[in-house]
């Protein structure tokens, strides 16, 4: 089943995954939604299912762009 981005934005870390682990396994889902994502909207959609340390985290690489993070 293709994922959509309803999917991505109920989309949680795992107790057991660092951040780059999310952020990879959130990135992979991403690519797989049937009509992709702009850029414009990926970054503020994966910045939304962020919370705690995650969110902080996410903060301290603002000026990253997201795609090439890995």
């Amino acid at each position: 089943m293709v994922p959509s981005s309803i999917v991505l934005q109920d989309m949680e870390p795992r107790s057991n995954e660092n951040f780059r682990q999310y952020a990879r396994r959130w990135r992979d889902m991403a690519a797989q939604v049937q009509h992709p994502l702009l850029e414009s909207e990926v970054t503020p959609m994966f910045v939304e299912t962020l919370t705690g340390p995650f969110y902080d985290h996410m903060l301290n690489h603002a000026t990253k762009d997201f795609v090439t993070w890995s």
